[in-house]
C-alpha cells in the first residue's frame, strides 16, 4: 500500500512539475514501467476527476489523448 501511495504522490506531483500536459508514453517513462494497462488501471484512472482530467474527454482511449493535472493537485 505505501508503494502505491508514493506512486500516486509521484505522478500527481512531481510528474507535472511545470509541463502542462503529459501523454500516457510520458506517465509511463516517468513511473520506470512498462505496462499501460497496469498504469492506466492502477494509477491514471483513480485520479481522474479529482487530481488529473483528460485533455479530450470525448475521447478517452484516443492514441492522441493527453492528462493535465488539475489545481487539486498543487493545492497540498
Amino acid at each position: 500500500m505505501y508503494e502505491l501511495r508514493v506512486t500516486m504522490w509521484k505522478l500527481t506531483r512531481v510528474a507535472w512539475g511545470g509541463a502542462e500536459t503529459r501523454s500516457m508514453q510520458e506517465i509511463i517513462a516517468m513511473l520506470q514501467m512498462e505496462s499501460v494497462n497496469w498504469i492506466r488501471s492502477k494509477y491514471v484512472l483513480p485520479l481522474l476527476g479529482s487530481e488529473l482530467k483528460y485533455t479530450q474527454p470525448d475521447r478517452p482511449k484516443s492514441r492522441t489523448q493527453k492528462y493535465v493535472a488539475t489545481s487539486k493537485t498543487y493545492e497540498s
